[in-house]
């Protein structure tokens, strides 16, 4: 046995034990109170946060991330896992959220890394802030039907919507009389 004997409080947090693991290179700490001895902490109890099956995790991205999260229509992205590392694919309305995504699911227990390749229609904020980011007329985040502008075809390349009514891969906006 090690000595001096390593100890915990009750109240200690998952963090600080697997920090005071790593820093000591014992493999349990004693969870004390009072002087008393009430527990143990292992590696392995450490460890069983952060294994979760595959599909417990893909489930809790696509529930809390995108549907609860985000709002996303489910149709519109999905999330696959395997080992650990999740992979995002589909196309989000926003720039924003595609990296609001990412951030997200780096967050979950279990997750050991993120494939982000989610796409966007529309560079800018997300759609719950839109109206408030992209409020004028002018704002290249909305699209024509919502600004009131005509597409003109010959202006620099800008992110747009496929199937978007001004075509090609470039075009700017004159505004509408």
């Amino acid at each position: 046995m090690t000595s001096p004997v390593r100890t915990l409080q009750p109240q200690a947090l998952l963090p600080e034990a697997a920090r005071l693991l790593a820093r000591t290179g014992v493999r349990r700490l004693f969870v004390v109170d009072a002087g008393r001895l009430i527990g143990v902490v292992t590696h392995r109890d450490l460890l069983r946060e952060y294994t979760r099956d595959d599909e417990e995790i893909r489930a809790e991205v696509e529930r809390e991330v995108f549907s609860r999260g985000l709002r996303v229509n489910p149709a519109t992205a999905r999330a696959t896992v395997e080992h650990g590392v999740v992979t995002l694919v589909g196309r989000l309305q926003w720039q924003a959220d595609v990296d609001i995504a990412g951030k997200l699911v780096k967050a979950i227990p279990g997750v050991v890394a993120v494939e982000n390749r989610l796409d966007y229609l529309w560079q800018g904020g997300t759609s719950r802030t839109a109206h408030l980011t992209f409020g004028t007329a002018r704002s290249p985040g909305l699209p024509c039907s919502e600004r009131g502008d005509r597409c003109r075809r010959d202006g620099p390349p800008q992110r747009r919507a496929a199937g978007h009514p001004g075509g090609g891969e470039g075009h700017e906006h004159a505004q509408a009389s």
